[in-house]
């Protein structure tokens, strides 16, 4: 089944569209970001290469993953990020959290929501999570 609209006829399409939904006062829902629930003894360096191994395609997808922040620790504040570590198989996964996204960090959170990633700096090699929410 499909659906073919004119890009003239849009507006007056999605017009439509919205007062017929508040007749029958049906309204558009946000849906929430759904993540990967794991735990940190599945994470390890190689897995996570294994992630990046799909190469463009990995950040296209933009997978969101869960993971526990039991037993974190606040490592490193700058004005622009925030760091904290957590165990996991292959020693510690880095949490980061840009602050320009403002994203607030509750004083006992259960997890971190994110993407993965290696970082290689000064000649180490650790797991990453970019933090994108915080539950």
């Amino acid at each position: 089944v499909g659906l073919s609209v004119k890009p003239d006829d849009m507006p007056s399409f999605l017009a439509n569209v919205e007062q017929r939904m508040a007749d029958i006062d049906l309204s558009e829902a946000a849906v929430d970001e759904e993540a990967i629930l794991v735990s940190p003894a599945e994470v390890s360096i190689e897995a996570v290469m294994d992630l990046e191994g799909f190469g463009p395609l990995s950040k296209e997808i933009n997978t969101l993953f869960a993971l526990p922040c039991a037993g974190m620790k606040k490592t490193y504040e700058t004005p622009k990020v925030l760091k904290y570590e957590l165990p996991c198989a292959s020693g510690k996964i880095e949490a980061v959290i840009y602050k320009r996204k403002n994203i607030t960090v509750p004083d006992d959170p259960e997890y971190f929501i994110g993407q993965f990633s290696i970082n290689r700096w000064r000649n180490t090699v650790t797991c990453q999570m970019e933090i994108e929410n915080v539950q």
